[in-house]
């Protein structure tokens, strides 16, 4: 399923908020911002290099993991 309109608007969000540029959700439902673009490894997202947090506050039910990155 894909990620409705309102949950993309709280995720970018998030990403001016931290001043990063990528955010996705991981298999378990936790949800990093990335400087760089992350690819999907391992049923998670990862970067080879720049920063990356976790962020606790975003939705995590209504879509697929593997369609929740979102870029600002």
């Amino acid at each position: 399923m894909k990620m409705k309109a309102t949950i993309k608007k709280q995720v970018k969000e998030k990403l001016t908020q931290y001043n990063m540029k990528y955010a996705a959700m991981d298999w378990d439902y936790k949800w990093f911002c990335y400087a760089n673009k992350p690819k999907c490894v391992d049923d998670t997202w990862d970067v080879k290099e720049g920063h990356y947090m976790r962020v606790h506050t975003l939705p995590t039910e209504g879509f697929d993991w593997r369609d929740s990155l979102v870029q600002k």
